[in-house]
């Protein structure tokens, strides 16, 4: 990037945003319809907004698309453009994207709350079961669905380490000073830099990911970093899920749990993977019942941005009939 993305006016941020994103969908010639779908939780009632791509679409289950914390769902549009002839549900995470804000009131509860937007939102679309495509923490959270709503899930792929859900996993640095109490939610309340945006995006998924996409894609998520419910919210869920300078052991799915799950599991997971990676999730990998790992020696935490053709091709052949 050579220049600085120019200023938005807070009152129209959610237009500009709009209409980047419909600009960057049809670069891989797709488009997104929104729908905002209110959703009941042990953390408070939120309002979530998902896009539907290929609606009409009804020869198999749609596919449910997961982001992770702090990040937002057009970074994943080349990977739902392998997936063009499904019905694809893409989620905002409340707090996250044009969802309405949230606040996680502690650790105990995030479970429960994934689960239950998770759940509600597929209740409100009258989706019985889904296919899940899930991004770090929405593959965290897609493990806590895979065991409590198993009829749900049909079948999982998990891009890049789920999150805090596999033991052994660990924050990058600026994810400690966002979970502190009062300066992380200070922090992230001030105006986001397009240079500090894309350098927490290099420690997080790695250097250069994403670097072929449009520009439209990476000033979506510079422009949402800088909506005022943005940096309030993330910051409860960094609190949520950190402790000192760790994941909080809590939140891992046990072995046993593990074992428990029956929907078939493809694992897309690099080697330079910051939070964790395939050799040392080992352990977890083999407790899956039915499970594919395609492991990538050059890729990081996102890494359908590294090699987009592998891992598109893997999940269309794992999500096939």
């Amino acid at each position: 990037m050579s220049t600085p993305w120019p200023a938005v006016a807070p009152d129209e941020l959610d237009d500009h945003i709009r209409g980047l994103e419909r600009v960057a969908y049809a670069r891989f010639d797709l488009e997104a319809d929104e729908e905002i779908i209110p959703v009941a939780t042990p953390a408070g009632h939120f309002d979530v907004r998902v896009l539907h791509v290929n609606r009409d679409a009804d020869t198999q289950p749609p596919v449910f698309l997961l982001h992770g914390v702090g990040s937002f769902s057009a970074l994943a549009v080349e990977m739902a453009a392998y997936l063009r002839d499904r019905h694809i549900v893409i989620l905002d995470w409340p707090g996250h994207g044009l969802s309405g804000p949230c606040a996680i009131p502690g650790p105990g509860v995030l479970r429960t709350f994934a689960v239950s937007v998770f759940q509600g939102v597929l209740d409100e679309l009258g989706l019985p079961v889904v296919d899940v495509v899930a991004h770090s923490l929405g593959g965290q959270f897609s493990l806590y669905a895979a065991i409590d709503i198993p009829r749900r899930i049909r079948r999982l792929a998990l891009v890049g380490c789920p999150g805090a859900g596999l033991k052994g996993g660990k924050p990058i640095p600026p994810m400690l000073v966002m979970a502190m109490p009062f300066v992380g939610k200070r922090l992230m309340s001030t105006q986001i830099t397009a240079e500090r945006f894309e350098r927490f995006n290099a420690m997080a998924i790695g250097p250069g990911a994403g670097a072929h996409l449009p520009e439209e894609v990476h000033m979506i998520g510079f422009y949402m970093a800088n909506r005022p419910d943005y940096g309030p919210s993330v910051s409860t869920y960094f609190r949520a899920l950190i402790q000192g300078r760790g994941l909080r052991a809590m939140h891992n799915v046990p072995i046993a749990d593990l074992e428990r799950i029956t929907a078939p599991t493809l694992f897309a997971w690099g080697d330079k993977d910051t939070f964790h990676t395939p050799t040392n999730a080992a352990e977890s990998i083999v407790a899956f019942r039915d499970h594919r790992l395609l492991r990538l020696p050059h890729a990081g935490h996102a890494p359908w941005l590294d090699e987009p053709e592998l891992v598109g091709r893997a999940l269309v052949a794992h999500l096939s009939d």
